[in-house]
């Protein structure tokens, strides 16, 4: 019998992962049909969307966000993390 078998016992049980459970306070309730210009997700646990805007919707807007962006393809995105 080998000296190494007692050094580095083999075990046949794989640990039980954890499931992610984020903290109460920054769990928010989510609006049962978002807007249709907003695709929502989580990341980390923290409430994250982004808003898209087409250039004739920005140009009716009054007042433009500041983070804003504009892309090549002709439509203005923000991120947000809540």
């Amino acid at each position: 019998m080998s000296l190494a078998s007692h050094a580095f016992p083999v075990s046949t049980k794989r640990p039980k992962l954890s499931v992610f459970d984020p903290d109460p306070a920054h769990v928010q309730a989510r609006p049962a049909t978002p807007p249709k210009n907003e695709a929502t997700w989580r990341i980390n646990g923290y409430a994250a969307k982004i808003v898209v805007w087409t250039q004739a919707e920005w140009e009716r807007m009054a007042i433009h966000p500041a983070d804003a962006q504009f892309y090549p393809c002709g439509i203005w995105c923000a991120l947000r993390i809540e």
